[in-house]
C-alpha cells in the first residue's frame, strides 16, 4: 500500500492523495473496509474533483510539463512518475 500526494500538481484543487493497493485480494479487501470505517458521509467535492483534473492533466501532458520543469526538478519528476520504489 503506497499513496502518493496529488497536491502539487498544477490541476490539485485542493490537498489529495492517491492510494495505491498492490498484493492478495485479501489485502485489498482489508484496505477498503478500513477506509469504509474512515469515510464520511459529507465529503469535500472539490478534493476528488482536483485528484480527477491531476490526473487527466498527467495522462495528457505529463511528458511535456516534466520537460518544462527545471533542471533540477526533473529527475524528481521522473522518479515520481515511475511509481512506488520497492525496498
Amino acid at each position: 500500500m503506497v499513496t502518493r500526494s496529488a497536491h502539487r500538481s498544477p490541476s490539485a484543487l485542493r490537498q489529495g492523495s492517491y492510494l495505491h493497493l498492490i498484493g492478495a485480494d485479501e489485502v485489498q479487501e482489508r484496505a477498503a473496509q478500513e477506509l469504509f470505517q474512515l469515510h464520511t458521509t459529507s465529503p469535500s467535492r472539490p478534493a476528488p474533483a482536483g485528484l480527477d483534473l491531476a490526473r487527466a492533466q498527467v495522462t495528457s501532458e505529463g511528458e511535456r510539463l516534466v520537460q518544462l520543469a527545471p533542471p533540477g526538478r526533473r529527475s524528481d519528476l521522473n522518479a515520481s512518475a515511475a511509481g512506488p520504489r520497492t525496498p
